[in-house]
């Protein structure tokens, strides 16, 4: 088990960054449902990537955000993050509003 240090820091970030030029490209022409709802699943997928760096133990990680665990919804992803002060109360805030804003598109027919 290795102990995170400061070195590892920039590792953690360095998932979230860089990646709108990507994200501008994929939804380009895209609807606003598909906007939503593909737009989550990617901070979804970054979330977990910069937890899986912060965390020692790939082990015991992997488990941990495996979608029928503990971590493995985008909310407690989004909360531990928070707890973890990798994210501040604002990024949480919208996190949960733009996980709010997918639901709406998720759930919604014929549209």
């Amino acid at each position: 088990m290795k102990t995170p240090g400061p070195s590892d820091w920039e590792a953690v970030k360095s998932p979230l960054f860089g990646w709108q030029e990507d994200v501008d490209r994929e939804f380009a022409g895209q609807s606003d449902r598909a906007v939503a709802i593909v737009g989550v699943s990617l901070l979804d997928a970054h979330l977990k990537s910069v937890l899986s760096g912060f965390f020692a133990d790939e082990s015991v990680t992997g488990r941990l955000l495996a979608p029928s665990q503990g971590l493995g919804t985008y909310s407690a992803r989004a909360d531990i993050a928070l707890c973890l002060c990798l994210i501040t109360q604002t990024e949480h805030r919208n996190l949960r509003l733009l996980n709010r804003i997918r639901n709406v598109f998720a759930h919604q027919l014929g549209d």
